[in-house]
């Protein structure tokens, strides 16, 4: 949809017949775009990118502008609190010469990068948390006052905010109705998903990380005793091993998790929206819930790069999980670390 303008009625200088588009825009990816483009538009920094705050990183997410090398997909580091959540939380901070900070290690890590000049102005979700950062850089210190703008940017950050969180939502009803059609996709014994339902939740569940910048991880779980098991009491006793795994495996893990049989005697564990600490944790509460249950198992673990996919990450898991059958002699299930 399109409108017509009075005269002089934007910017002072539309004539009568000008037209300004008002559309709607479609997703969170859009409006953040034009948000950057506008924002570069409006003030003298020569890129605009917004991140997304990772553990001691921040992805970049979109860019408007050129230069410092950086591209959609890049991690960055916090330049020593510039852009670090946890030292900024819901403030802005504005650098006009960063030079002046010569004896930190942003200036360092700016400088390496080409960046004289920072601004950042954190996208903070209703329950508190920092999203990540709207950020204009530039390669000459900046002498402009800017703090007649800043409300401007803060405003078009908590917009943006809001729309992520409407869209957030959305994606998690969206996550919870391709479980339910994936439903049809189980393994009859175990009634976890089988290989198809995996393969399709975790190409869905890639799209969203590569989205969002969401992290992940993905756990590779081989039991070392089925055919034992199946030789000396029976392919029913080989069966209920089948079943206790799954069962001990569904209780260790989230409602959002995604766990799955992809092969005789293989599970997968998809850990949601979960990195560092919380996915170690996830990791150890499968090693208990298998230990507990007198299961033997080898694991290997991988966190999902931001430069690659959870295709990538099962691969490297089961790498890592079949190094660590081959060298674990213990008779307890171990935890092959990252």
């Amino acid at each position: 949809m399109s409108v017509l303008l009075p005269p002089n009625s934007y910017n002072g200088q539309a004539s009568d017949g000008d037209k300004l588009d008002v559309q709607a825009f479609p997703n969170f990816t859009t409006a953040s775009v034009a948000a950057l483009t506008f924002l570069r538009e409006q003030l003298p920094f020569g890129l605009w990118v917004l991140t997304r705050a990772r553990a001691e990183q921040s992805v970049v997410l979109e860019i408007a502008g050129d230069g410092f090398n950086i591209q959609s997909g890049d991690v960055l580091p916090w330049f020593d609190g510039l852009c670090d959540p946890s030292a900024v939380g819901s403030v802005s901070r504005f650098v006009p010469h960063l030079a002046e900070r010569s004896r930190s290690s942003a200036a360092t890590q700016a400088h390496q990068l080409g960046i004289a000049a920072y601004l950042s102005v954190p996208l903070t979700r209703c329950n508190g948390a920092v999203f990540g950062a709207l950020c204009g850089m530039h390669f000459k210190p900046i002498t402009d006052d800017l703090s007649a703008k800043l409300p401007m940017i803060e405003l078009i950050a908590r917009m943006l905010a809001t729309l992520l969180e409407v869209e957030l939502q959305a994606t998690r009803q969206a996550r919870l109705a391709e479980r339910s059609r994936a439903e049809a996709l189980t393994d009859s014994l175990t009634g976890l998903y089988n290989r198809r339902g995996w393969d399709q939740l975790m190409a869905a569940e890639d799209s969203r990380c590569t989205r969002y910048a969401h992290p992940a991880c993905v756990l590779s779980i081989d039991l070392d005793d089925l055919k034992r098991v199946n030789d000396t009491g029976g392919h029913a006793a080989g069966d209920d091993l089948l079943r206790r795994t799954a069962k001990a495996l569904q209780k260790a893990t989230r409602e959002h998790d995604v766990v799955a049989r992809v092969g005789g005697d293989e599970f997968v564990v998809l850990g949601v929206e979960v990195e560092g600490e919380g996915e170690i944790a996830l990791a150890g509460r499968i090693d208990n819930a298998l230990a507990m249950a007198r299961i033997r198992a080898s694991i290997g673990l991988a966190s999902r790069d931001p430069s690659h996919g959870l295709v990538h990450a099962w691969q490297l898991a089961d790498t890592r999980m079949y190094a660590q059958k081959q060298r674990r002699k213990a008779p307890r299930t171990t935890l092959e670390a990252r």
